[in-house]
């Protein structure tokens, strides 16, 4: 064999010795294409408002005046059309000819999404509370991998995920996996530019990428975390955002706190403000819990998977310090009132 063709060059190349070739396959082409409105095509795959609403993470009314509308994103209109089952194609059609417009990958529009990214999946037991490092979620610029740990394979409480049942092979996709995507805010929900502007990101910056590593994928709906690895800055230093735990809670510190008085405290920080912590082995959930306080006034909880983590650093003789990258209001959810970034430096 003197090699071998992509099936693109061969397609070309039948082409130009039978043109007649071309024009029976686009009336094929033709036949098996319809154009239909977003409702129809939700309606031909079976699927209602509500389902899809749900999918894509928004209400049955919210599904309908998308459907209405005369202008969607992109982002979005790819969101609704993998809800039903599909994978969206933009092709540009001339008359002489017509080409399929590759989509960017999730994660991968603007520098910071393209840049690549690790992160842990950590899954907590629900009988001992044990948190575990199930699994590498891991960007490299272009695809997503994802593998399970040793870990995984050895603690006896542990399932595989429905969509990565086996626990020894590396799953690839140009996409973010949905097991992922589910976890971070659509573009479609009504509340969405509120999401983002809690987690500190206009859209232009809300990569999927992105929006994992400031939320960690966290949901009501299970106990799974995906929590980014550290980001190397110049000096030996480290850096890694992270959500405040245990807000709601802060105000049962101290007599006469009131949850009032917390979301006062929270609101009036700014950017760049470093907060002051305490180790508190006298926590009854965790005896290496590190609480973060203002004036002396507790604010929350460094989260638990980041422990070990900053033990370690201390252990080593880095330092740490955890500045605020973002404060909100009562207007927003307890677990978004606090973005904070973690600081590692060597001393």
């Amino acid at each position: 064999m003197s090699g071998s063709k992509k099936f693109s060059k061969l397609k070309a190349d039948l082409y130009e010795r039978s043109p007649e070739s071309r024009q029976r396959v686009a009336e094929k082409v033709a036949e098996l294409t319809e154009e239909l409105g977003l409702a129809e095509l939700r309606s031909r795959m079976q699927r209602t408002q509500t389902e899809l609403g749900e999918l894509i993470g928004t209400s049955q009314s919210g599904v309908s005046r998308l459907e209405r509308q005369r202008d969607i994103l992109v982002s979005t209109l790819r969101e609704y059309v993998v809800a039903t089952g599909g994978r969206l194609r933009i092709v540009a059609d001339y008359p002489d000819r017509a080409y399929e417009i590759r989509l960017p990958v999730l994660g991968e529009q603007g520098a910071m999404g393209r840049s690549p990214r690790s992160f842990h999946v950590v899954w907590q037991d629900p009988h001992t509370r044990q948190l575990v490092h199930v699994g590498r979620l891991r960007f490299t610029g272009e695809k997503f991998l994802f593998a399970y740990t040793p870990e995984a394979e050895l603690h006896a409480g542990f399932e595989p995920f429905c969509e990565f049942p086996d626990l020894r092979a590396q799953y690839e996709s140009e996409d973010l996996f949905p097991f992922f995507a589910d976890r971070i805010v659509s573009s479609a929900r009504l509340d969405y530019d509120s999401q983002l502007d809690a987690l500190g990101l206009t859209r232009e910056e809300a990569t999927p990428v992105e929006l994992l590593a400031r939320s960690w994928g966290q949901s009501p709906h299970d106990t799974i975390q995906i929590v980014p690895e550290p980001q190397p800055q110049p000096g030996g230093a480290e850096w890694l955002p992270f959500l405040v735990s245990g807000v709601s809670h802060a105000h049962e510190d101290a007599e006469g706190d009131t949850p009032e008085a917390v979301t006062e405290r929270v609101a009036s920080l700014q950017r760049g403000q470093r907060l002051e912590w305490r180790d508190e082995p006298a926590n009854p959930f965790n005896d290496r819990a590190i609480r973060l306080e203002v004036d002396g006034c507790l604010v929350g909880w460094i989260p638990d998977y980041l422990l070990d983590y900053v033990h370690k650093k201390r252990n080593e003789n880095y330092s740490f310090q955890v500045m605020v990258e973002r404060a909100n209001g009562g207007d927003r959810p307890w677990h978004l009132r606090l973005l904070c970034r973690l600081e590692v430096v060597p001393s």
